[in-house]
């Protein structure tokens, strides 16, 4: 997947698997990324049926990539940020 939902899924701290079977068509378009995609990318790319099957049986995420991508996208992150905020409004 090309698009934001790996963002979504990392701040949700769920695992993702890119099955990226057309990566270097996508690239070659010229619609390019912001980042280096397969240096980048929170979780483990796979180009082909075969090993998104096995990755997922292996349980093979590499959930280490996650927080670098956080921080990438949003410097020091903070999952419950929300609630620090509610909780600093509502202070006395």
């Amino acid at each position: 997947d090309y698009s934001s939902i790996m963002v979504d899924y990392t701040i949700l701290e769920k695992p993702i698997i890119l099955f990226a079977y057309d990566l270097d068509d996508y690239i070659s378009m010229e619609r390019g990324f912001y980042f280096d995609y397969r240096e980048m990318v929170p979780g483990k790319i796979v180009y082909n049926i075969d090993d998104l099957i096995d990755s997922i049986k292996e349980e093979d995420f590499r959930l280490e990539k996650m927080e670098e991508f956080l921080k990438l996208q949003f410097g020091e992150f903070k999952p419950n940020s929300s609630k620090l905020i509610l909780d600093y409004i509502l202070e006395d």
